[in-house]
């Protein structure tokens, strides 16, 4: 058996068994990349997979004629053959704080922060000139790394664009929306004529107007009948001494006396006109009339005090306060009154279910779902504005041209 035979096969059991291969070419260099973290999560991890990925390293590696001739011709995989790693540098002064994995190392940057990281390549001994290869790959494996995050990052940018117009587009058709159903609610409110049309304050508006239309009845039933009431004692009181008046002997004889002095007075005014006595004289008729009359007068006052009237003055003054209260009471319920009857020919309470059933049921949703889309579109614009493309920055151990 050849020697190279025994090399090939010797290299096959190591990677069948899953054992290390001896790696005599090697190249790394210090890597630095910084990523949306919607385009790549910041993680050692997810940077290592898309490193050893089929598009990134095999393809680097069969551009290397030596590797890609070595495994045609000794049938070894690429995978045995040519190996790569992303691993962090550990924690430095260029290198953000981040929480350790299960494994002890940093598991990935805190978000928004770069990655720094030591990307190597891994020849194994028998590939020819593996060391060169090694450097080879390792500039190619950068070079498709940093055009593959640039080609994620531009289809993640124009996403998040198609996104945010998608997003102002639910913004204009929440916000049409909204703006209809508060037009439709204006309208009913107008042709209700009222600020709003919250079926619950209505009802209990209503009813509130009809029981004090019932209240303001009962009022009015009880002024009326005080009304009555009064009007009827001061008649009685009226009546009584009027009757008293007329009954009494005092009265009569002092009415007598009165018509006595009438006829006196009238007697010598007529002389005195013909200048048969004095004015003294008539002066002193007049005077004796008077005196007859508030004689007269007294003992009326006195008959009327004793059938109650005395009280007439309070009682009067009680019915014109009832009379004010009853005018009162009648112009507050036909305002009422006028207000219900307004409510029930404008239907008042079918046009406030015509507002729930086509405005208030659907409002709250509709301003809902704007403050939503509005939120999501201003979300998404800050993501558009702040968004930064891919970068791989080689930092140290620049590799050759690929």
């Amino acid at each position: 058996m050849k020697w190279l035979d025994v090399a090939i096969l010797v290299s096959a059991l190591t990677g069948w068994l899953g054992l290390a291969p001896a790696h005599a070419g090697e190249a790394n260099c210090l890597v630095r990349i910084a990523c949306d973290p919607a385009t790549l999560p910041p993680t050692y991890e997810a940077v290592d997979a898309l490193v050893k990925s089929s598009g990134v390293l095999d393809q680097a590696a069969l551009q290397v004629d030596a590797v890609a001739q070595y495994c045609k011709e000794s049938d070894i995989g690429l995978s045995i053959a040519v190996s790569a790693s992303f691993e962090s540098v550990g924690e430095s002064q260029c290198m953000p704080a981040s929480q350790p994995s299960s494994g002890g190392r940093p598991a990935g940057a805190a978000p928004g922060m770069p990655l720094f990281g030591r990307l190597s390549v891994h020849v194994i001994e028998d590939v020819p000139e593996s060391d060169a290869c090694a450097r080879r790959i390792l500039a190619s494996v950068t070079t498709r790394l940093r055009d593959l995050l640039v080609d994620l990052g531009a289809a993640d940018a124009e996403q998040q664009k198609g996104a945010l117009t998608a997003a102002q587009e639910d913004v204009q058709r929440a916000t049409e929306r909204l703006a209809a159903l508060r037009k439709r609610g204006q309208e009913l409110c107008d042709q209700a004529g009222r600020p709003d049309l919250e079926r619950q304050p209505i009802v209990t508006q209503l009813d509130g107007w009809r029981r004090d239309l019932e209240h303001m009845d009962m009022q009015l039933v009880a002024q009326h009948a005080r009304q009555k009431a009064l009007s009827e004692q001061i008649a009685r009181i009226g009546q009584q001494a009027e009757q008293a008046t007329t009954q009494d002997p005092v009265a009569a004889e002092l009415q007598k006396v009165v018509a006595l002095r009438e006829k006196e007075v009238e007697r010598r005014a007529g002389l005195v006109a013909q200048k048969l006595a004095s004015q003294e004289e008539l002066d002193q008729s007049q005077e004796k009339l008077a005196q007859a009359r508030a004689a007269l007068a007294a003992q009326q006052q006195h008959l009327f005090d004793g059938v109650g009237g005395n009280l007439l003055a309070d009682i009067n003054r009680d019915l014109v306060n009832v009379s004010v209260q009853i005018a009162d009471l009648e112009a507050q319920r036909q305002q009422v009154a006028a207000l219900l009857d307004r409510a029930q020919q404008g239907k008042l309470l079918q046009l406030a279910d015509r507002y729930e059933q086509e405005v208030g049921l659907h409002l709250r949703a509709a301003t809902r779902d704007c403050d939503e889309a509005v939120e999501r579109a201003h979300m998404l614009e800050r993501h558009v504005r702040t968004y930064h493309a891919p970068s791989v920055v080689i930092l140290g151990g620049l590799p050759e041209k690929p």
